[in-house]
């Protein structure tokens, strides 16, 4: 039978954290099953839960960092006073996670100020068992280089299928990170990006679904340069986003994706409306892919001229060089007669235009394979 006790030092495997009084409610072994109660706690050093298997993180409720009692609610919030590491690093799997917000500054003179914490929620392997598989429920988090990460470095195994309810990021460098490999098969519900300039990136690992997708600038998904070692391709290289929605105040400076890297993936946006109207005006794009890339857009309203870019480059040795492909289904386009005019000036790409393509004026346009490749330049007294 569990004993329920509070305690004002809430000792966890990793350190000792001192929280206000009457803050922490632990159910069973410390670290097991924990209840924060509401209130605004300063982290000098970040919290571990260091089970291999279950256990419970629950708080009373998520929001943004407020300083305003009567508009901040019933809520846990947790802001960083550290120096290095995450702010809340869950090992093993099987854990409930739910409302809380991890804020990766704090409040001085009503500001938020100080160094951002590295990563606000980690996801990392215990040796000997897999990881991942939590249900994560509620979270805000905020001010961080990374708001959530799901893997600790580029050579562990494991961390994938977790349930993530509901996540909000706000100031942020990066939303969302997949770290390694094995970083795959989890699924959001939904999620909110205010304020991050890049909402996915994805070192390595790949299997994302996202349900239901509202942000304000940045770039949803973005493949870094960064994988010597790790590896996204064949076996793990697809991602699906559905539900998309842009502030119109994101102006061109919202992208579906950017990829640093040649992939040989296979990503689908699934619904979605460009609010803003001026990518062509400004030469902006909304997607640069590079090397075999498959890029499905399906039932997008407003693609623009110019609007998808990509190039055939390709990382030596590892897959046929080629260029990427884009899937255009059931969308509308802005002020063109046929879905190669998407192409961007000096793009080398295919686009497969089929089902249902409309102009903004509801005209049926055609279906079609267009290979577009950069002309070549201009020699005098040349052939060309």
């Amino acid at each position: 039978m569990f004993k329920k006790f509070i305690i004002s030092a809430l000792m966890v495997l990793g350190g000792l954290y001192s929280l206000p009084e009457n803050h922490a409610q632990v159910i069973g072994e410390p670290g097991v099953h924990v209840e924060y109660q509401a209130a605004e706690v300063n982290l000098a050093e970040g919290m571990v839960f260091p089970h291999k298997a279950g256990g419970q993180i629950l708080g009373a409720g998520t929001g943004p960092a407020i300083k305003n009692n009567n508009l901040k609610g019933n809520t846990t919030q947790f802001y960083w006073q550290g120096a290095t590491g995450p702010m809340m690093k869950v090992y093993g799997s099987h854990y409930l996670i739910d409302g809380f917000s991890l804020h990766g500054q704090y409040w001085q003179n009503k500001e938020l100020v100080g160094e951002k914490a590295d990563i606000g929620l980690l996801i990392a392997k215990k040796p000997g068992l897999g990881t991942g598989k939590h249900d994560i429920r509620r979270l805000y988090i905020s001010n961080t280089k990374v708001g959530m990460q799901f893997g600790e470095t580029e050579n562990d195994h494991n961390c994938d299928e977790c349930q993530i309810g509901f996540y909000q990021s706000h100031q942020n460098d990066v939303g969302v990170k997949l770290k390694n490999s094995m970083a795959m098969g989890h699924h959001f519900e939904r999620y909110i990006g205010k304020g991050t300039p890049i909402h996915f990136q994805i070192d390595a690992g790949g299997k994302v679904s996202v349900d239901k997708v509202f942000i304000v600038k940045g770039t949803l998904l973005h493949f870094s340069d960064d994988n010597e070692n790790k590896f996204t391709g064949p076996n793990n290289g697809s991602f699906w986003f559905r539900s998309l929605h842009a502030d119109q105040q994101s102006g061109s400076d919202m992208r579906y994706l950017v990829m640093e890297r040649s992939l040989p993936l296979h990503v689908t946006f699934d619904g979605g409306h460009i609010s803003y109207d001026k990518y062509y005006q400004e030469d902006a794009r909304l997607c640069v892919a590079k090397g075999p890339a498959v890029i499905i857009l399906r039932d997008i309203n407003n693609l623009q001229r110019g609007m998808l870019g990509g190039t055939p480059e390709d990382r030596p040795g590892n897959w046929p060089d080629t260029h990427p492909t884009y899937i255009v289904e059931n969308c509308r386009l802005a002020g063109m007669s046929s879905v190669a005019e998407l192409a961007a000036p000096g793009s080398t790409i295919t686009i497969i235009g089929r089902s249902n393509i409309r102009h903004w004026t509801n005209e049926l346009l055609p279906d079609g394979t267009f290979h577009i490749v950069p002309p070549e330049p201009f020699t005098p007294g040349g052939t060309n």
